[in-house]
């Protein structure tokens, strides 16, 4: 790796993946936490739509949740996607996450009335009423 004005590597990839993204969980292993609640990400970085990220070894963005569930099951299928039952975005529970398809995700979305972009055209969202 190039060197810079950080020296020999940069900050964000000091120490393995694992151990940097396990730091930044609270989870079971941190006082009042149970197995069966939300795991949540403590780190700063986070996207647009709430969800933690950090930074991988290969220096792109990750997303926490897709990380901590393809150690605990295993690869994602490619045209899957991560589906929250919990619908906490920072939440990293690997039983709290299920996959799916996009349709299933709005699906979900719908029928918890989350739904307000994926209402059928012309039909006001079930909370509007």
């Amino acid at each position: 790796m190039p060197r810079g004005w950080w020296g020999t590597h940069p900050t964000w990839l000091s120490g393995p993946l694992y151990e940097r993204l396990w730091d930044r969980v609270n989870g079971p292993w941190v006082e009042g936490v149970e197995w069966d609640d939300c795991w949540l990400f403590t780190g700063a970085w986070r996207s647009r739509y709430g969800y933690g990220r950090i930074r991988a070894t290969n220096g792109r963005p990750a997303q926490i949740h897709v990380i901590v569930f393809e150690q605990f099951w295993g690869k994602l299928a490619p045209e899957h996607i991560l589906r929250h039952a919990c619908d906490v975005p920072l939440c990293c529970n690997p039983w709290h996450l299920a996959p799916g398809t996009i349709a299933q995700n709005h699906r979900d979305m719908w029928d918890k009335e989350y739904a307000w972009a994926c209402t059928p055209l012309g039909v006001p969202p079930r909370w509007a009423a």
